[in-house]
């Protein structure tokens, strides 16, 4: 298993980094559940996605949105490591388990609003304007060459985020689901927590986690 681990308060909180749409990742969040058997799942998603992937357990055949062209020329790059495809089969198969097992199922991420007052007050005009330009060059960029799915997709966010205007809002969400996680522990007795966050946020995740918990601020609230 290749889930990192952290004791939070008594609580053992591993970490597993996966990628949205990369089908392998299913089989490691599997074998990671069942490695851990934790007490609560966390997912780095909205609390809004949380209700998707409910609905989805549900009715399998919903109708999707389409993807975005940003997320189609990924899985184009994907292509050589895995199969890619939406719904994510990372959250799809944490979320069966979880179930099965009737585990209770939190989400880290930022809700849409909070995210959409992050990034208003991180981005102004021009950094739009600049981020725009970014996203085109990134469509054009040559991601080959890399040794892993996970190598090409942290180059991938990089690139990607490369202002420091949207890093910003990426430190965000970061220190956000450090702070859940704190939270969820905080809720057991003891036990483990299996957290499933995005490859690309993983690093900063645990760099929070491994820090004294800052002091509480009303900002700090989900």
């Amino acid at each position: 298993m290749d889930a990192q681990r952290v004791d939070v308060d008594g609580v053992a909180v591993w970490l597993l980094g996966t990628i949205a749409g990369f089908v392998p990742d299913a089989a490691r969040v599997q074998g990671a559940f069942e490695a851990t058997t934790p007490r609560a799942l966390a997912l780095g998603v909205p609390p809004e996605d949380v209700e998707g992937l409910r609905t989805l357990a549900a009715d399998p055949d919903v109708e999707l949105p389409p993807l975005d062209p940003g997320t189609e020329r990924l899985f184009e790059w994907l292509a050589p490591f895995g199969e890619t495809r939406i719904p994510s089969p990372d959250l799809e198969a944490a979320f069966r388990a979880a179930d099965a097992a009737d585990v209770p199922v939190e989400a880290l991420d930022l809700d849409d609003e909070a995210h959409a007052d992050v990034f208003i007050q991180a981005n102004k005009f021009r950094h739009v304007v600049q981020a725009n330009r970014v996203q085109r060059k990134l469509m054009k960029e040559d991601f080959g060459g890399h040794a892993s799915a996970t190598e090409l997709v942290l180059a991938w966010d990089a690139f990607q985020n490369r202002l420091p205007s949207l890093q910003a809002v990426e430190a965000a969400r970061e220190a956000h689901m450090a702070r859940r996680l704190r939270e969820v522990a905080a809720g057991l007795d003891g036990g483990a927590v299996l957290a499933v966050v995005p490859v690309a946020r993983l690093a900063g995740v645990l760099e929070h986690l491994r820090q004294d918990p800052p002091p509480a601020t009303p900002d700090s609230q989900p």
